[in-house]
Protein backbone atom coordinates (compact mmCIF):
# COMPACT_ATOMS: atom_id res chain seq x y z
CA UNK A 1 0.00 0.00 0.00
CA UNK A 2 2.42 1.94 0.57
CA UNK A 3 4.39 1.20 -2.37
CA UNK A 4 1.44 2.59 -3.99
CA UNK A 5 0.91 6.06 -2.43
CA UNK A 6 4.56 6.70 -3.34
CA UNK A 7 3.72 6.09 -7.54
CA UNK A 8 0.70 7.27 -7.82
CA UNK A 9 1.78 11.26 -6.73
CA UNK A 10 4.85 10.84 -9.40
CA UNK A 11 2.37 9.85 -12.34
CA UNK A 12 0.51 12.87 -11.66
CA UNK A 13 3.23 15.20 -10.97
CA UNK A 14 4.33 17.65 -13.79
CA UNK A 15 7.67 16.48 -15.64
CA UNK A 16 10.30 18.38 -14.99
CA UNK A 17 11.69 20.58 -17.93
CA UNK A 18 14.11 19.04 -20.87
CA UNK A 19 16.75 21.16 -21.78
CA UNK A 20 15.61 22.83 -24.95
CA UNK A 21 18.22 21.63 -28.22
CA UNK A 22 20.99 23.78 -28.96
CA UNK A 23 19.67 26.76 -31.88
CA UNK A 24 21.00 24.94 -35.50
CA UNK A 25 24.12 27.44 -36.34
CA UNK A 26 24.05 28.68 -40.04
CA UNK A 27 25.43 27.11 -42.47
CA UNK A 28 28.61 27.87 -43.06
CA UNK A 29 29.86 28.11 -46.99
CA UNK A 30 32.54 25.06 -47.58
CA UNK A 31 35.68 26.38 -48.92
CA UNK A 32 36.49 25.97 -52.81
CA UNK A 33 39.45 24.37 -53.14
CA UNK A 34 42.88 26.03 -53.91
CA UNK A 35 44.48 25.92 -57.14
CA UNK A 36 48.18 26.29 -57.62
CA UNK A 37 50.31 26.68 -60.44
CA UNK A 38 53.11 25.37 -58.96
CA UNK A 39 52.66 21.44 -59.73
CA UNK A 40 52.89 19.13 -57.06
CA UNK A 41 54.64 15.31 -56.87
CA UNK A 42 53.23 13.44 -59.74
CA UNK A 43 52.59 9.39 -59.01
CA UNK A 44 55.28 7.85 -61.33
CA UNK A 45 52.32 5.82 -62.84
CA UNK A 46 50.91 8.30 -64.26
CA UNK A 47 54.15 10.69 -65.28
CA UNK A 48 53.88 11.10 -68.63
CA UNK A 49 57.09 10.44 -70.84
CA UNK A 50 58.88 12.53 -73.52
CA UNK A 51 59.89 11.18 -76.76
CA UNK A 52 64.03 10.63 -76.55
CA UNK A 53 65.92 9.61 -79.24
CA UNK A 54 69.50 8.45 -77.60
CA UNK A 55 71.92 9.13 -80.48
CA UNK A 56 74.15 6.41 -79.30
CA UNK A 57 76.14 7.16 -82.77
CA UNK A 58 77.12 10.17 -81.45
CA UNK A 59 77.73 9.39 -77.85
CA UNK A 60 80.76 8.11 -76.02
CA UNK A 61 83.95 8.96 -77.00
CA UNK A 62 86.27 6.78 -79.61
CA UNK A 63 83.23 5.81 -81.50
CA UNK A 64 83.94 2.87 -83.95
CA UNK A 65 81.68 2.83 -87.00
CA UNK A 66 81.28 0.70 -90.19
CA UNK A 67 79.36 2.04 -93.50
CA UNK A 68 77.89 0.57 -96.20
CA UNK A 69 77.17 2.72 -99.44
CA UNK A 70 75.36 2.41 -102.82
CA UNK A 71 74.71 5.02 -105.65
CA UNK A 72 74.28 6.14 -109.20
CA UNK A 73 77.19 7.47 -110.96
CA UNK A 74 76.99 9.87 -114.03
CA UNK A 75 80.30 10.99 -115.73
CA UNK A 76 80.52 14.47 -117.51
CA UNK A 77 83.79 14.27 -118.11
CA UNK A 78 86.09 11.62 -119.41
CA UNK A 79 88.98 12.30 -122.22
CA UNK A 80 90.09 9.39 -123.99
CA UNK A 81 91.97 8.80 -126.88
CA UNK A 82 92.01 12.06 -128.75
CA UNK A 83 88.19 12.62 -128.15
CA UNK A 84 86.04 13.10 -125.02
CA UNK A 85 83.81 9.93 -124.07
CA UNK A 86 80.57 9.43 -123.11
CA UNK A 87 79.14 7.28 -120.65
CA UNK A 88 75.94 5.50 -119.91
CA UNK A 89 74.81 6.04 -116.30
CA UNK A 90 76.59 3.50 -113.45
CA UNK A 91 76.97 2.43 -109.84
CA UNK A 92 78.98 2.50 -107.14
CA UNK A 93 79.76 0.43 -103.77
CA UNK A 94 81.57 1.38 -100.95
CA UNK A 95 82.54 0.19 -97.62
CA UNK A 96 84.64 2.36 -94.73
CA UNK A 97 85.30 1.98 -91.52
CA UNK A 98 85.92 5.29 -89.19
CA UNK A 99 86.38 6.49 -85.73
CA UNK A 100 85.06 9.25 -84.58
CA UNK A 101 87.93 11.24 -82.41
CA UNK A 102 85.88 13.80 -80.50
CA UNK A 103 83.37 13.28 -77.52
CA UNK A 104 80.33 13.45 -79.15
CA UNK A 105 78.77 15.94 -76.50
CA UNK A 106 79.00 19.01 -78.75
CA UNK A 107 77.44 20.04 -81.59
CA UNK A 108 79.49 18.90 -84.28
CA UNK A 109 81.88 15.58 -84.53
CA UNK A 110 85.09 14.60 -86.46
CA UNK A 111 86.02 11.57 -87.82
CA UNK A 112 88.95 9.79 -90.31
CA UNK A 113 88.07 6.36 -92.00
CA UNK A 114 88.84 4.30 -94.52
CA UNK A 115 87.01 3.65 -97.55
CA UNK A 116 87.18 1.14 -100.40
CA UNK A 117 84.92 2.69 -103.34
CA UNK A 118 84.20 0.54 -106.91
CA UNK A 119 82.29 1.85 -109.90
CA UNK A 120 81.18 0.80 -112.73
CA UNK A 121 79.75 2.25 -116.01
CA UNK A 122 79.40 1.19 -119.73
CA UNK A 123 80.71 3.35 -122.46
CA UNK A 124 78.40 5.13 -125.06
CA UNK A 125 79.65 6.34 -127.66
CA UNK A 126 83.30 5.21 -128.10
CA UNK A 127 83.00 2.08 -130.36
CA UNK A 128 86.60 0.79 -129.19
CA UNK A 129 85.58 0.98 -125.59
CA UNK A 130 83.26 -1.16 -123.45
CA UNK A 131 82.96 -0.26 -120.29
CA UNK A 132 85.53 1.39 -117.10
CA UNK A 133 85.76 0.32 -114.14
CA UNK A 134 87.71 1.50 -111.52
CA UNK A 135 88.31 0.44 -108.09
CA UNK A 136 90.03 2.72 -105.26
CA UNK A 137 90.75 3.26 -101.84
CA UNK A 138 90.94 6.26 -99.97
CA UNK A 139 91.68 7.88 -96.18
CA UNK A 140 88.30 10.20 -95.61
CA UNK A 141 87.86 12.81 -93.36
CA UNK A 142 84.37 13.58 -92.07
CA UNK A 143 82.57 16.42 -89.93
CA UNK A 144 79.37 15.80 -88.45
CA UNK A 145 76.83 18.83 -87.22
CA UNK A 146 73.61 17.73 -85.68
CA UNK A 147 70.71 19.68 -85.73
CA UNK A 148 68.21 17.93 -83.83
CA UNK A 149 68.68 13.91 -81.93
CA UNK A 150 67.86 12.32 -84.95
CA UNK A 151 69.30 14.81 -88.39
CA UNK A 152 72.71 15.91 -88.65
CA UNK A 153 74.53 17.04 -91.97
CA UNK A 154 77.90 15.42 -92.78
CA UNK A 155 80.84 17.31 -95.14
CA UNK A 156 84.13 15.59 -95.91
CA UNK A 157 86.61 14.88 -98.31
CA UNK A 158 89.26 12.12 -98.90
CA UNK A 159 92.73 11.29 -100.64
CA UNK A 160 93.90 7.79 -102.12
CA UNK A 161 94.61 5.88 -105.10
CA UNK A 162 92.41 4.13 -107.98
CA UNK A 163 93.13 1.50 -110.17
CA UNK A 164 91.41 1.41 -113.66
CA UNK A 165 90.03 -1.64 -115.91
CA UNK A 166 88.99 -0.55 -119.20
CA UNK A 167 87.40 -2.92 -121.02
CA UNK A 168 87.14 -2.68 -125.24
CA UNK A 169 84.46 -3.94 -127.44
CA UNK A 170 87.12 -6.03 -129.65
CA UNK A 171 89.81 -8.93 -129.09
CA UNK A 172 92.34 -6.62 -131.14
CA UNK A 173 96.60 -6.87 -130.15
CA UNK A 174 96.13 -4.13 -128.95
CA UNK A 175 93.51 -4.82 -126.00
CA UNK A 176 92.95 -2.81 -122.90
CA UNK A 177 91.49 -5.71 -120.75
CA UNK A 178 94.67 -5.47 -118.06
CA UNK A 179 93.91 -2.95 -115.19
CA UNK A 180 96.28 -0.11 -114.78
CA UNK A 181 97.31 1.84 -111.71
CA UNK A 182 97.18 2.74 -108.96
CA UNK A 183 96.24 6.11 -110.34
CA UNK A 184 96.33 9.60 -107.40
CA UNK A 185 92.21 10.38 -106.90
CA UNK A 186 90.39 12.58 -104.81
CA UNK A 187 86.71 13.03 -102.95
CA UNK A 188 84.15 15.37 -101.47
CA UNK A 189 81.08 14.38 -100.13
CA UNK A 190 78.06 16.02 -98.57
CA UNK A 191 74.44 14.83 -97.32
CA UNK A 192 72.64 14.21 -94.72
CA UNK A 193 72.16 11.44 -91.84
CA UNK A 194 69.23 10.20 -89.96
CA UNK A 195 69.06 8.13 -86.66
CA UNK A 196 66.93 5.00 -87.21
CA UNK A 197 68.33 3.57 -83.66
CA UNK A 198 70.54 4.44 -81.17
CA UNK A 199 73.24 2.67 -83.26
CA UNK A 200 72.09 3.19 -86.77
CA UNK A 201 71.64 5.42 -89.42
CA UNK A 202 70.42 6.11 -92.93
CA UNK A 203 72.09 9.05 -95.04
CA UNK A 204 71.24 10.63 -98.71
CA UNK A 205 74.11 12.45 -99.99
CA UNK A 206 76.23 13.40 -103.03
CA UNK A 207 79.60 12.92 -103.94
CA UNK A 208 82.44 13.98 -106.45
CA UNK A 209 84.95 11.29 -107.38
CA UNK A 210 88.07 12.41 -109.18
CA UNK A 211 90.63 10.34 -110.59
CA UNK A 212 93.35 12.64 -111.89
CA UNK A 213 95.49 11.89 -115.59
CA UNK A 214 96.12 8.44 -115.62
CA UNK A 215 97.86 6.62 -118.45
CA UNK A 216 95.83 3.38 -119.87
CA UNK A 217 98.38 0.82 -121.34
CA UNK A 218 97.56 -2.34 -123.60
CA UNK A 219 98.26 -5.63 -122.99
CA UNK A 220 101.58 -5.39 -125.39
CA UNK A 221 102.52 -2.33 -123.85
CA UNK A 222 103.24 -0.90 -127.54
CA UNK A 223 99.57 1.86 -127.14
CA UNK A 224 98.65 3.96 -124.56
CA UNK A 225 96.08 6.70 -123.95
CA UNK A 226 95.20 9.25 -120.95
CA UNK A 227 92.07 8.98 -119.28
CA UNK A 228 90.76 11.36 -116.49
CA UNK A 229 87.54 10.97 -114.73
CA UNK A 230 85.20 13.08 -113.22
CA UNK A 231 82.15 11.30 -111.31
CA UNK A 232 79.12 12.62 -109.75
CA UNK A 233 77.18 10.50 -107.42
CA UNK A 234 73.87 10.08 -105.52
CA UNK A 235 74.21 7.71 -103.03
CA UNK A 236 72.22 6.22 -100.07
CA UNK A 237 74.59 5.05 -97.06
CA UNK A 238 73.94 2.96 -93.64
CA UNK A 239 75.69 2.92 -90.86
CA UNK A 240 76.51 1.19 -87.51
CA UNK A 241 78.12 1.70 -84.87
CA UNK A 242 80.28 0.00 -83.14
Amino acid sequence: MYTTLLILPALFSTPAELPAPAAASPLEPVPYATWSLTPGPVDPLFAPTALHVDDGVHRGPHRWYVRANGGFVTTTNSDGPGEEIDFDEGWLAGLAIGKRLTSGDGPSDFALELEGVWTQQDADTNPALADVTSIGGFLNGVFDFRLTERFSLYAGGGIGATWMDVGTNSDAVNDFDDEDGPFLSWQLKAGVWWSLTSHTRLGLGYRFLNVDDNEIDDNNSTASFDLETEQHVIELGLEFAL
